[in-house]
């Protein structure tokens, strides 16, 4: 949270505004104290800039945290995090994915039947904060998916 601080600050010094960040500034900061955490797994970053409120983006870099941790604990692999908006309809969504190459969850998971601070931090944040969506489900050619949809201007 350092960092997301660290970036609002020069924000609000060099251009006048702390109210916004680049979410592709946020997510390159955060990458690297991941991919250190990660034993000799790559973090694969592929992000799309877009200029968010600053509470919409320290909510994304909490979530980007959580997955990325979960994905690194349970999962197996390179871990591949994108961040990208689209047209959809009216309004613009902006989707974030973190995806792992190991077992992928198993057979039926439910969210809420997981007593884990981390799955409950990233459904709040995703719901409270970001009044967003959260899909986990297994990639066909193996490995755990999250993907968090969400309005990046609400």
């Amino acid at each position: 949270m350092a960092d997301v601080h660290d970036l609002l600050s020069r924000n609000a010094r060099e251009h006048g505004e702390g109210q916004k960040i680049s979410a592709r500034a946020l997510l390159e900061k955060l990458m690297p104290v991941l991919n250190g955490t990660g034993d000799h797994r790559h973090l694969h970053l592929d992000v799309e800039d877009t200029i968010l409120p600053s509470r919409i983006g320290t909510a994304l870099a909490m979530i980007t945290n959580e997955l990325v941790n979960n994905a690194i604990k349970h999962g197996a692999g390179d871990i591949e995090v994108t961040f990208h908006t689209k047209k959809n309809e009216a309004e613009i969504e902006a989707v974030l994915t973190v995806r792992d190459h190991g077992t992928g969850f198993p057979i039926g998971f439910v969210p809420a039947m997981y007593d884990d601070t981390g799955i409950e931090l990233v459904q709040s944040l995703a719901g409270w904060t970001l009044r967003g969506r959260v899909r986990y489900e297994n990639a066909p050619d193996g490995g755990a998916c999250v993907t968090v949809t969400f309005n990046p201007n609400t």
